[in-house]
């Protein structure tokens, strides 16, 4: 878990994490697949259905191309979007696009989990299937990384939590 106060480098050390961002200093090494969920949102085009968005997405992924069809027809039916997900993004509530986004980087495997605060997404009901994937994926993770301002929350699923303050971690607690 990573902690501190708004402004402590959390986002910015999962964005190095994740290869968003260079570290200014020292060195960085990563093993395995990373699954970033620290802004869904990004590389959404507001053009494309939905439909493509998914495609386009899972591409930029490197997700098989042999699996693209079965994973776009599973995201599909947990995005809940109905016929909607064949008009163009611009046409979407800013829900229907987080259910997107979320539906999309949810539906890839990966060894190495990175969150930026507990996601909300949606209505009520989409939110309880959102914390319901989460609980999925958080348990099938290899390594999960998650920033937030939620002490108790960190100290529940996390083995360790690295305090931070002005981009430098000052203790790490072991749970």
């Amino acid at each position: 878990g990573l902690y501190g106060p708004n402004g402590s480098g959390k986002t910015s050390l999962l964005r190095c994490i994740s290869g968003g961002y260079v570290p200014s200093g020292g060195t960085l090494t990563t093993n395995g697949s990373i699954n970033n969920l620290i802004e869904v949102g990004i590389g959404i085009d507001h053009e494309s259905s939905g439909y493509d968005n998914i495609e386009i997405k899972l591409l930029f992924l490197n997700h098989p191309l042999d699996k693209i069809e079965i994973t776009r027809n599973k995201i599909i039916d947990f995005s809940g979007l109905g016929d909607a997900i064949y008009n163009p993004v611009k046409t979407y509530s800013t829900g229907m696009v987080m259910r997107l986004a979320f539906s999309i980087v949810t539906a890839i495997e990966s060894d190495i989990l990175l969150l930026d605060e507990w996601l909300s997404v949606g209505d009520a009901e989409f939110a309880l299937k959102a914390e319901a994937k989460m609980k999925e994926i958080t348990s099938e993770a290899d390594i999960i990384i998650i920033a937030s301002h939620n002490m108790e929350m960190l100290r529940n699923l996390c083995t360790k939590i690295a305090h931070l303050d002005s981009g430098k971690i000052k203790l790490i607690e072991k749970i």
